[in-house]
């Protein structure tokens, strides 16, 4: 059994080894502020709405789905579960140990010492999660492959699109909230990503209206920090943020439209009229 030295020296070395890539995450992030999310975001869109046309089949049948794409979707879905779960723990719970738990809730929304994003392993993960928003993107992708004459929904490309932008400019100014807006996000994408890993395996779970409510709670969580964090910093506290203004519109017009779509959604998935079930005619 390792002794208390030994696992103290290689926490300690985790902990040099990530904060050591830290400064050169935000200085990529700060070189490429503009450049890479909405590059990414207009390449993204193109395929979004030009990729299905050339994909559809000419006589307009869906086509089975290969083995291939298949098991790529079920192995995506089950990598990005545990990605997200990964992420949650090893960003969250330092966050809430070293810093919530210490100084408070309130000075980690408005972060007065302005400490949270100076490097440790910690910030490491917590730009990782903003990094994999990009690697997100490949969901649509492979929706589209699996039924190109399907559209993407709406909810579904709206959703990828903000919640990166809005990841990447809330850690380019240093908007402290990103860190429970990461948390709760990627405690989401553990759940739902499983979800999406046993229905592509053909297995139903029986706990979708339980993720969409704590999908719609996510919102209503953001909204509510949000807005505690907008009384902190117009009663003239110094938090720690380079655009604050900005930042509390996107988060309320993001927030906002994400309630509203999955409150939509989650009224016509579950109280909606049910459509009638085709019956077969009978062969004379």
């Amino acid at each position: 059994m390792a002794s208390s030295s030994s696992l103290h020296h290689y926490y300690q070395l985790y902990e040099e080894t990530l904060t050591s890539y830290v400064p050169h995450m935000f200085a990529f992030t700060d070189k490429y502020r503009e450049v890479l999310p909405i590059s990414a975001v207009i390449i993204y869109l193109i395929m979004v709405f030009c990729l299905p046309p050339l994909l559809k089949s000419k006589d307009g049948q869906r086509k089975p789905v290969g083995a291939l794409l298949k098991y790529s979707m079920i192995t995506w879905n089950l990598f990005l579960s545990v990605f997200s779960g990964v992420l949650c723990v090893l960003s969250a719970l330092p966050f809430f140990i070293n810093f919530v738990s210490k100084r408070g809730f309130i000075d980690t929304i408005c972060d007065t010492k302005h400490d949270l994003f100076l490097p440790s392993s910690m910030l490491f993960w917590g730009l990782l999660f903003v990094f994999s928003k990009y690697i997100e993107l490949f969901d649509t992708l492979f929706l589209i492959l699996k039924n190109p004459e399907r559209p993407v929904p709406f909810l579904h490309w709206y959703h990828h699109t903000t919640v990166l932008l809005f990841s990447w400019y809330a850690t380019t100014s240093r908007y402290t909230l990103g860190y429970y807006f990461g948390a709760i996000n990627a405690s989401v994408h553990t759940l739902m990503y499983y979800y999406y890993f046993q229905m592509e395996r053909g297995i139903r779970p029986t706990w979708a209206k339980p993720l969409t409510i704590f999908q719609i709670s996510q919102m209503i969580m953001g909204i509510t920090l949000n807005a505690l964090f907008a009384r902190e910093w117009l009663s003239g506290r110094d938090c720690e943020c380079h655009h604050p203004r900005e930042m509390l519109i996107a988060c309320v017009i993001m927030y906002a439209s994400y309630l509203f779509l999955f409150c939509r959604f989650f009224v016509q998935r579950y109280w909606g009229a049910k459509k009638p079930v085709p019956t077969k005619e009978k062969k004379q």
